[in-house]
């Protein structure tokens, strides 16, 4: 459904409607329990609020994406690095200022276009149709009102429209053209002098006790163990939640049907056809002709004669005809219902009957079919009643994040009342600090939460501490140790690694640069300086910029240094991941021939910079208009 979607909407308005219909349905955050009353927006842009629940909404779209992407599964540390949550606000933040300007230029959506593109979206429609009521309780699951989404899409489609707008307006020259493929094609002649780490490592001398006394000595405030706490929590999610849920079969029947429909659109489908044309409104002779000529074109096939020579001399399909009758893959929703239901009900390689559309009669054959086995309601029964009662969990999870919240208030000198009340069991974290932790300690806010002075000074309950991804916690003191000074023979192998690393480090770097100096002269005997390093020579070999055959960071070096004069390298350095050096010797420079296109390439790439200009215009008025738009953010945003 995604793809679909994907296919059918682009740019801002994709990012709604994926961020609406996002399957499986993932909670929203709690943002608004830090704070009593009204809920605080986490940005005010030109005056105009994102809510957290907008914001909570469009992080989990974003979050579940990106599951997605991974293959359906990613750690809490993976996604915490990718700094999710700011690329979310980033991107509210600049949809939020461009549909301001949007509305002050005076972009407008008709009804009938919103109308449009709503009716089109899968995720809305049952049996191929648009339902006025599947709409409705997708929104509604959502906790969205119809006017708020229509309201929301309308200035996403006017933001699109000043994207292309933008995109359409920018042009590419020929200037343009010849100079990207002077550059885009351009080869550099390039040989590299490479130091050794391991060779390097074994010539060095080893550290001695007195370079090991000296260094702890200076140093000494560096080797201390850190203050360290442990911690009792308690922790609410939809799976702490007990459900006492009666799920009747009405429910699970429905439950099924969703469940189904999901696996159905996981079935792939490949399909030939041949068309008999059909006037939009035939008269009985002209649909009577039209069966007759499908059933005979059906006759040949089964008598042993090709589909595709059937195809090529009898179909009115220009699109296929030529094909042999060949469609490629059909998905669901690509063909209009009745030859989307002939073709679904078919065996790999079996013939339809004729079936009537409005485009006339198709006889169409199933090539091929990759679906999974939808088990029966038996065998999955036991699956929807707890996805069900997972949703009803889902559903108070907020009011008993609420009331975990109050009972750790009103008991701040222990978590029993609240873990009593609520049917929570107290857990217990290892030893942690203030920078690393393990388990539930691995999140930065439970870290911060703990060394906190209402914490650790006065030995309260913390406040609620939201985790992301429907997980909160309350939290207080178990144990404290304050940081204490390491004896050097406990640091001692831990100072004579580090000084050996050092003194490597330093040697390779010194020798790296003073190498790439001495080959840069002119006169430089390439092998004879090699050898006084202990240095491997490569050959000089031409390369361009997309060459595999050099290492991507060695290529980069190569193509950032400037242009040679004759009989001159240019040099440079580079440390590589496994800590040996090359040093890259750039030659000569070879520039692409723009001569050498074609048109056609040559209009392709005319389009293609006339659409990088353009991206590149849409991003300049982007950060002008958020550079200078008025934004305040929530305290916690920052």
């Amino acid at each position: 459904m995604l793809m679909d979607i994907r296919d059918k909407i682009r740019g801002w308005i994709a990012y709604v409607i994926v961020g609406l219909i996002s399957i499986p349905f993932v909670l929203w955050g709690v943002g608004e329990y830090f704070s009593g009353g009204r809920e605080e927006p986490v940005a005010i842009v030109n005056g105009a609020e994102i809510s957290a629940r907008q914001f909570d909404q469009a992080y989990a779209a974003q979050r579940q994406q990106v599951i997605e992407l991974l293959g359906g599964s990613a750690s809490a540390d993976m996604l915490e690095s990718l700094n999710l949550r700011k690329q979310v606000l980033d991107r509210m933040i600049a949809e939020t200022v461009l549909a301001s300007y949007t509305r002050e230029a005076g972009y407008r959506v008709p009804d009938q276009l919103l109308a449009n593109v709503i009716e089109s979206i899968d995720a809305f429609k049952e049996n191929g149709q648009f339902s006025r009521s599947r709409y409705e309780t997708m929104l509604r699951m959502q906790g969205m009102t119809i006017a708020g989404f229509e309201e929301q899409l309308r200035r996403d489609i006017a933001t699109e429209q000043l994207n292309a707008s933008i995109l359409n307006s920018a042009v590419g020259v020929d200037r343009a053209v010849d100079q990207f493929v002077r550059l885009r094609d351009q080869q550099r002649e390039v040989s590299l002098v490479k130091l050794s780490r391991a060779a390097y490592a074994e010539r060095m001398e080893p550290v001695s006790d007195e370079q090991i006394a000296a260094h702890y000595e200076q140093h000494a405030d560096r080797y201390f163990q850190p203050e360290r706490v442990k911690v009792e929590y308690l922790e609410l999610s939809p799976e702490t939640i007990s459900i006492n849920m009666d799920v009747d079969e009405l429910m699970l029947e429905r439950a099924y049907e969703d469940y189904q429909r999901r696996h159905a659109e996981q079935t792939r489908y490949w399909a030939s056809h041949i068309l008999v044309s059909l006037p939009a409104q035939p008269d009985v002779e002209q649909v009577e002709a039209a069966r007759e000529k499908i059933l005979y074109a059906r006759s040949r096939i089964e008598a042993g004669e090709s589909f595709a020579d059937v195809a090529r001399e009898l179909s009115d399909d220009p699109g296929s005809r030529d094909a042999g009758g060949e469609l490629g893959e059909v998905k669901p929703g690509m063909m209009v219902q009745p030859f989307e239901e002939a073709l679904f009900a078919l065996e790999e390689g079996q013939l339809s009957e004729p079936v009537r559309t409005q485009f006339g009669f198709h006889l169409i054959r199933l090539d091929r079919k990759e679906s999974g086995v939808i088990p029966p309601l038996a065998e999955v029964r036991e699956e929807l009643i707890a996805d069900l009662q997972r949703r009803e969990a889902e559903g108070q999870f907020y009011d008993l994040a609420e009331t975990l919240a109050n009972l750790a208030y009103e008991n701040p000198d222990s978590l029993v009342p609240a873990a009593e009340t609520m049917g929570l069991t107290i857990q217990s974290t290892d030893w942690f600090d203030r920078f690393e932790g393990t388990g539930i300690a691995r999140y930065s806010q439970f870290r911060q939460a703990a060394f906190s002075d209402e914490v650790l000074v006065e030995r309260r309950n913390s406040d609620l501490i939201d985790l992301g991804d429907s997980r909160v916690v309350v939290l207080r003191i178990k144990d404290h140790q304050a940081s204490t000074p390491l004896a050097l023979e406990a640091v001692r192998d831990q100072i004579a690694a580090e000084l050996a690393e050092n003194q490597l480090v330093e040697r390779m770097r010194e020798d790296a640069e003073a190498l790439a100096a001495a080959l840069a002269e002119p006169d430089a005997d390439v092998m004879a300086l090699a050898e006084h390093y202990g240095a491997e020579v490569t050959e000089p070999r031409w390369f361009g910029r997309q060459d595999a055959e050099l290492d991507p960071a060695l290529l980069r070096t190569a193509f950032a240094l400037g242009r040679p004069e004759s009989g001159q390298r240019l040099t440079q350095p580079v440390l590589r991941p496994n800590g040996d050096y090359a040093v890259v010797m750039v030659s000569g420079v070879r520039d692409g021939d723009a001569s050498t296109l074609s048109e056609q390439e040559r209009q392709l790439l005319q389009a293609q910079i006339a659409q990088d200009r353009g991206l590149r215009e849409v991003d300049a008025l982007a950060r002008l208009l958020r550079d200078n738009a008025k934004i305040k953010l929530r305290q916690d945003m920052h």
